[in-house]
Order: C-alpha cells, then sequence, then structure tokens
C-alpha cells in the first residue's frame, strides 16, 4: 500500500499487506423445452452456468415417481470453469410402446449436484407419450377390412355348378351315379331323403350300388373355410324295371325255295338324237405373263417406273454404264426415262440402284433387235405396265 501528500504530492510511503480472495461458488440450471410429444422417444437440453470463481463439477440424475421413463445425458458429468456454461442432451424413452388407447403424461424431474460445495439444482419436465394408432384411425382400419372381407366373401363363396345323376331316369333297383361340379367348396356334404352319406365315393361322384326303390330327393352342401355355403337339390323319378317275358321254342317249317326265272333283256333299240347346239361361250382372255425382260428398238425411249423409299436418290444404269437418275416421290414410286436406245442388237442389262450405296431395286435384260427395213412408228414402252415391281428389302 502508497500513501501519498495531499499537500505535497512528492512525499509519499508504502506498506506491505496481504489481501485474500476466498472461493465462492454460484451457478444456474435450466432444462429446455419443458414438454414434449413423442411415439418412443424426446429430446431435451439441459444448461449449466458457473458464476462463481472456482471451478465446478457437477452430476446429472434424472427421475419420476412412476418410474416408467428411461433417461440417457450425452455427458453425466459436467465441469465448468468460472464464468462460463456448458450444454449437454438429455433423451428420455418410455419404457413401453402405446399401441391403442389415449396419450399419457409423465412428469419427471432433472438434477445438478455439485461434487464439491455448492447449491443442487433441480428443474422438471413433462413427455406426452402418443398412441400409434389413434381412435379415429382404428375406425378407419375397421371401417375399411370390413368391405374386403364382404367382397373376398362375395368373391369366393361356394358355388354347385351342376349337380345330376349319369342317368336322366334311372330304374329302380338299379346302380346309379350322382356327380357334380363345385367351385370355391373344399368340403362337401351329400345327403339323400334328408340323411347324410357316411362316406363319399370321390369329391365330384359318388355311387349308390344298390339304387333306390322310391323316387329320392338328393341335396348337395358345398362349405368353405371363409364360413360360406352353397346348397342345390335334385329330384329324381324312377322307373319300374321290366319283366323279362318267358320265350317258348317253336318248331319252324322251312319252305322250299321254287326255281327263280331269268327275266331276258329286251332288245336294245338305238335311238338317234340331234346335236343340240351349245351356247356360245365367252373365251378368257389369257393376259401375257410380265417377264423380266424389253424389246428395246433402236431409236425408241422407255421408261421404267417401280417403287422404292419416299424420297431416295436413284441412278438407271445401262449395261453397267451410269446413264439417267432420278428421285423417289412421298410415296416411293419413281419413273426414270431411259432415252433414245442407239446401241447394237443384242442383249444389255438395264438396272435401277439406290444412289448411296449401290442396292439394286429392279433389273431386266433389254433386247435390241437387228433393224428391218419396215418403218414402224416408235413405241414407248412404260415397264410398269408390262414388268413386275421389285421393291426394296
Amino acid at each position: 500500500m502508497r500513501a501519498r501528500s495531499r499537500e505535497n504530492p512528492s512525499h509519499s510511503n508504502t506498506d506491505l499487506a496481504l489481501w485474500t480472495v476466498l472461493p465462492f461458488a454460484s451457478s444456474a440450471f435450466n432444462l429446455s423445452p419443458k414438454r414434449r410429444r413423442c411415439w418412443m422417444r424426446a429430446n431435451y437440453n439441459v444448461l449449466l452456468r458457473n458464476q462463481g470463481n472456482a471451478p465446478v463439477t457437477f452430476t446429472l440424475n434424472a427421475l419420476d415417481d412412476e418410474e416408467q421413463l428411461n433417461y440417457q445425458f450425452g455427458e453425466d458429468t459436467l465441469t465448468i470453469e468460472p464464468g462460463s456454461s456448458k450444454r449437454t442432451n438429455l433423451i428420455v424413452r418410455p419404457n413401453h410402446w402405446l399401441w391403442w388407447g389415449k396419450a399419457q403424461q409423465h412428469r419427471f424431474s432433472v438434477q445438478a449436484r455439485p461434487q464439491s460445495e455448492g447449491n443442487q439444482h433441480s428443474d422438471s419436465g413433462q413427455v406426452t407419450q402418443q398412441v400409434f394408432f389413434a381412435r379415429w384411425m382404428f375406425m378407419l382400419i375397421v371401417v375399411s377390412i370390413i368391405p374386403m372381407l364382404a367382397s373376398l366373401w362375395f368373391w369366393y363363396r361356394p358355388q354347385i355348378i351342376d349337380l345330376r345323376t349319369t342317368t336322366t331316369v334311372p330304374v329302380a333297383g338299379d346302380e346309379v351315379m350322382i356327380r357334380w361340379a363345385v367351385t370355391n367348396g373344399p368340403t362337401v356334404q351329400l345327403l339323400i331323403n334328408e340323411t347324410p352319406v357316411p362316406r363319399i365315393t370321390d369329391p365330384s361322384y359318388h355311387i349308390i350300388g344298390e339304387g333306390f326303390t322310391t323316387p329320392p330327393e338328393i341335396k348337395l352342401i358345398a362349405r368353405n373355410w371363409m364360413l360360406g355355403s352353397a346348397s342345390r337339390s335334385l329330384s329324381v323319378s324312377l322307373i319300374a324295371p321290366t319283366r323279362t317275358p318267358t320265350i317258348t321254342p317253336s318248331i319252324e317249317r322251312t319252305a322250299t325255295p321254287l326255281p327263280t326265272e331269268t327275266p331276258i333283256p329286251p332288245p336294245l333299240v338305238e335311238i338317234s338324237i340331234p346335236p343340240t347346239e351349245a351356247p356360245p361361250t365367252n373365251t378368257p382372255t389369257i393376259t401375257p405373263t410380265p417377264t423380266s425382260q424389253a424389246l428395246c428398238i433402236a431409236g425408241s425411249s422407255l421408261s421404267i417406273s417401280g417403287q422404292a423409299p419416299p424420297g431416295t436418290p436413284l441412278l438407271l444404269y445401262f449395261d453397267e454404264r451410269p446413264v439417267g437418275g432420278g428421285f423417289s416421290d412421298a410415296n416411293g414410286n419413281y419413273s426414270i426415262q431411259l432415252g433414245r436406245v442407239l446401241e447394237t442388237p443384242g442383249n444389255y442389262v438395264v438396272s435401277v440402284r439406290i444412289r448411296d450405296n449401290g442396292q439394286i431395286l429392279r433389273s431386266l435384260t433389254c433386247i435390241v433387235p437387228s433393224p428391218t427395213p419396215v418403218d414402224s412408228p416408235t413405241p414407248d414402252f412404260d415397264l410398269l405396265d408390262e414388268f413386275p415391281t421389285n421393291e426394296a428389302e
């Protein structure tokens, strides 16, 4: 410590002293949020603040009176320096799941105890456990299941398609076979005159060896595991058995056959029938079969037509020489003029090819005959009418 004169500030004096600051504890505690809703777990935050002048270590604990909850802290022990704070997570889980019924509320408390001197803190919270299936949801499920079960029962109900005897009107006392056809009915019961048959011969028929003496009333009942049933009745008429007559042997006399006279045929007479003129018949016109040859007269022009892919560029070859070309229209039709034939007599191959890949669409043999002295008009040949069309593959 230093003392200085007020009247003469240049004069001062000092003295030594010891000042001891004792530790003191002060802290704050908070749990947030106070309320939560959950099905299986709820998360909370625990905040501790050290307002003293010495480090403090806190131990966290949580409990509820009904012991219906389970607690899990992120850190069970927190060491906090003076003037600082720490936060940790708290997970609260109910011990049992709540499937249906009403939501349940659970109250609990969280405690923070210092390991040295200091105040103990406590705060309370609440968690509301929700049910997985609320009452309205349960009613919705029930309302949805009932129509499904009803439609399943209606679709899977047994049906007796046929019930008959193999003989429409059986004979009294003879063997009778009863047949039936049932769908969706694995269990079948046969009643004759309201009396159940103890054992059926087969799931689809039953044989009564001794037959019936009186007209019976047959009833068939089919059932399945969905409590569905169907029944069908059959009334059977009987006919009395036919008595076998006693045959008395008798002697039959055999007559001696007389000789049969052979008839003499009458003499044949020739009858002259004048010829009848047949009405004139229409003689069918023979249509010449198209060939792959064409007669190319010197000086004439040829038109080669056919089909190709729409919009395809084409080339016309005469004896492996390109002499013309063109394009196919939108419908795939083409017509290319060969021009006047000025070749020497002989056979020449004329073909139409695709310009891009050289694929042959049509090929024919052009026959140039020897010239004749007789003048004749130059014909124009339309190869579309006389020769077949080879479409591109």
